[in-house]
């Protein structure tokens, strides 16, 4: 692939570079390593420099089973490409520096480590939040182009401290929690800093070969149901998918299809700052060549040309991106003009783009000020939702690439923002007063009831797990056995959620 970025993401093997170290510097060992989230519907493999769905084989610690980058659903064949990347940037001594070219700690924290809430588990730790939580450490400390591949970095001077959370119940899943813990060991302070996260959300069938250059980018928000009294939700999901679903011979569904949809949802930013959503595509114009598009506003000067890729563009270009605030249109609305909100008409080959590419997203959250020794936390969910496509023949009977809606329409999200909606619930439990301050949250009134729908800020990290199993006693005799049970804290454990003995 031509893209700079994927090229770090491909991992094979060990590497170890050797250099000196001193005083606050990190060890300069570079130890790559991979493991696996394998609880849920999602699998996926992480590598200890922060990729989450790395380009890499992994072999799952607790079952031995290998797994190659992130399927979703599980075991189905759906294979996604490169889901998550930290980024970090921001101004130090009036420069602009951006970091995505993160190298595993010192050790013993280039290692991984796991945790787990089951008291049963050997992997038991009364810090964990999840069945499985991942543990690792990076950090952005060197500038030696030679061990960064293939440019000059100017470094941060910043260390990340990466837990990730799985679970295996029904309806806790289709969402990974992943909590990312940013510090400064530089003497520097960085001014208007911005964190975020960018990659792909790609999919093929696991056996076809390319990267699947058939998928589509976009923002769902707004997401009415039943469960926030038919009132808008707040929550933002950007989220990718196939562009038709992959329908098989006759038209219709298979175990090969490509059904659902793959999203990220921001859940905590420093200083609650915004986020701003933007993608970026290969287009190929009638010249035969590739060139890059990405949606930008007229008269925003700072990128100088939104037609090469911003990997190629140097720190303040990147940096213009991530910190741009804005939301971008769907990439498959890229053929209609937008030109009255501000943004660039169409380029040429849009109706190509509109269709179906190969998209990197790219989020961004700022600006905060980072002083030396202080951290910050940045939090979000890998959430999966399938059956985003409905019948076989839909984009076929209805594509339009000029008026999108039709097709749009036609797709359904449900199952998408309702496992967002859980991985924001578990992150901060609706109606908890985390801190004791006496806020609960917020609520809307339904028919009479109650019903919270945000937690007080505080992350709680706690699941709607089902309540603890009864004691049970098994005294054998001959020919039968006889088991007896005490349910008394089965059955009055309190919902953390409902607040009910439900």
């Amino acid at each position: 692939m031509s893209n700079g970025r994927i090229y770090q993401w491909v991992v094979i093997g060990v590497l170890v570079v050797s250099s000196s170290a001193s005083g606050d510097e990190p060890y300069y060992r570079r130890t790559y390593r991979v493991t696996v989230h394998n609880q849920g519907n999602i699998q996926t493999v992480l590598n200890n420099s922060g990729q989450v769905g790395a380009w890499s084989t992994a072999v799952d610690p607790l079952t031995g089973a290998s797994f190659i980058r992130t399927i979703y659903p599980r075991n189905s064949g759906a294979d996604w490409f490169g889901v998550s990347n930290p980024v970090i940037g921001g101004i130090v001594d009036r420069d602009t520096f951006v970091t995505w070219e993160f190298l595993p700690d010192q050790p013993p924290d280039n290692e991984f480590r796991y945790e787990s809430i089951n008291a049963e588990s050997p992997l038991y730790s009364p810090s964990a939040h999840s069945e499985f939580d991942i543990l690792c450490t990076y950090n952005d400390s060197i500038s030696d182009p030679i061990e960064l591949g293939f440019r000059n970095h100017h470094p941060l001077n910043v260390r990340v401290k990466q837990r990730s959370m799985a679970w295996s119940a029904s309806n806790i899943d289709d969402f990974i929690l992943v909590d990312l813990e940013i510090s400064t060991f530089g003497t520097s302070r960085i001014q208007d800093c911005y964190v975020g996260l960018d990659g792909l959300l790609s999919v093929k069938y696991i056996a076809d070969e390319g990267y699947g250059n058939t998928n589509l980018l976009g923002s769902l928000s707004g997401f009415r149901s039943v469960t926030t009294c038919d009132i808008p939700d707040s929550i933002a999901v950007y989220y990718g998918m196939n562009t038709d679903g992959r329908p098989s011979a006759p038209k219709q569904w298979n175990a090969e299809s490509l059904l659902g949809a793959l999203g990220v949802v921001i859940l905590k930013t420093p200083e609650d700052a915004p986020v701003s959503f933007n993608w970026e595509a290969r287009i190929n114009p009638a010249m035969g060549y590739w060139e890059y598009w990405m949606p930008w506003k007229r008269g925003d000067a700072r990128r100088v040309d939104p037609t090469i890729s911003v990997d190629l563009a140097g720190d303040p270009a990147l940096y213009a991106v991530l910190s741009n605030k804005y939301h971008a249109y769907d990439q498959m609305f890229s053929a209609v003009d937008h030109s009255t909100e501000g943004w660039l008409p169409p380029p040429g080959g849009a109706s190509k783009l509109a269709e179906g590419a190969e998209p990197l997203y790219l989020l961004g959250a700022g600006p905060f000020d980072l002083d030396p020794r202080q951290s910050v936390h940045f939090t979000y969910a890998l959430v999966g939702g399938d059956n985003a496509h409905v019948n076989p023949t839909d984009f076929e009977n209805l594509w339009n690439p000029y008026q999108p809606d039709v097709y749009y329409n036609s797709l359904d999200f449900t199952e998408l923002m309702t496992n967002a909606r859980w991985a924001k619930w578990v992150f901060d439990n609706p109606g908890v007063d985390t801190d004791g301050d006496g806020y609960f949250g917020k609520f809307h009134v339904c028919d009479g009831d109650t019903q919270w729908y945000e937690g007080d800020g505080v992350p709680d990290f706690r699941a709607d797990l089902p309540p603890p199993s009864p004691k049970l006693k098994v005294i054998p005799s001959t020919g039968s056995l006889a088991i007896r049970w005490n349910g008394y804290y089965s059955e009055n454990a309190i919902d953390p959620f409902t607040k009910i003995k439900d």
